[in-house]
């Protein structure tokens, strides 16, 4: 996954014009930036409006957490507390749905925003913190959605079908939900192929293999008959990492090669970095 720091948002449309910097942003953001933006610079300015100097909307952008603590300047703390609330069977009230659709930071519902600050059933006027929400597509279709429950709650699992139908998160591969290498090793797989200029691509994207086809089909065996890869067909596991160089006119599977169709130096390079894959793993569990 690539992380980008200090990456400026610009919108210029008729009513919403303006810029927001997002500390960090990241290639698989659920929610793309420029609804977030949106949202910020509207309620920037309802403030400068009503002379509000003593509320930083930096506190509503889980990426800006450097406001909070430098320390943390450049983590992805809120982000990822965030992204827990849509783990299955989670309960959502409306409020945090909503900040969770717009890409907002739901923590600030709790230590920021005023304590009557809510979205559910509520018209706010136009001079208010709520409109700058109320106004937009995701509060619209929340607000009529038949998954939300007549106390105002939705389930995390309803909310991610919610947000599909409606296209507000952004979509992703879905082979990377299939992965099921442990992650310490997943991570080293990734340093190490790039490192040694087998594949191109970020951590969290699908792969891309740069080298001959004949080592990648060798690098799956290896990787299952070393138990790094669990049980299963280790070629279809590895497709949820690194995309198949071959075209689709290409009928030879990858489980076709051989052994005797590569060389002792291009078994050697595979070996010698599933070698320092496991050794760097394991050092890091310990």
């Amino acid at each position: 996954m690539s992380i980008k720091k200090n990456i400026k948002v610009s919108i210029n449309k008729d009513k919403i014009n303006g810029s927001v910097t997002f500390d960090t942003l990241d290639d698989y953001r659920l929610v793309n930036p420029e609804y977030t933006a949106a949202v910020i610079i509207l309620l920037d300015s309802y403030l400068q409006e009503n002379k509000n100097k003593y509320f930083d909307t930096n506190l509503l952008i889980p990426e800006n957490i450097g406001v909070i603590s430098d320390k943390l300047k450049y983590s992805q703390h809120l982000v990822d507390k965030n992204y827990l609330l849509l783990k299955p069977n989670k309960l959502l009230s409306y409020d945090e749905a909503l900040f969770i659709l717009l890409g907002l930071n739901t923590e600030a519902l709790h230590e920021v925003l005023p304590d009557n600050f809510t979205l559910f059933k509520n018209k706010p006027s136009r001079n208010s913190i709520e409109y700058s929400f109320y106004i937009t597509l995701q509060n619209e279709e929340l607000g009529k959605s038949m998954f939300l429950r007549s106390d105002g709650y939705i389930t995390s699992n309803d909310l991610n079908m919610l947000a599909g139908y409606s296209n507000f998160f952004a979509k992703q591969d879905d082979r990377i939900d299939k992965r099921n290498l442990n992650k310490v090793v997943l991570k080293k797989l990734h340093d190490v192929l790039l490192q040694k200029g087998f594949i191109s691509g970020d951590y969290g994207s699908i792969w891309i293999w740069k080298t001959n086809r004949n080592r990648l089909s060798y690098l799956g065996k290896e990787l299952k008959k070393r138990h790094v890869i669990p049980k299963g067909e280790c070629h279809v596991e590895l497709s949820y990492y690194i995309e198949d160089p071959a075209s689709k006119e290409v009928k030879k599977p990858l489980s076709s090669y051989s052994y005797n169709e590569m060389s002792a130096k291009s078994i050697k390079i595979i070996d010698e970095i599933i070698d320092e894959v496991i050794q760097q793993s394991q050092s890091l569990n310990k």
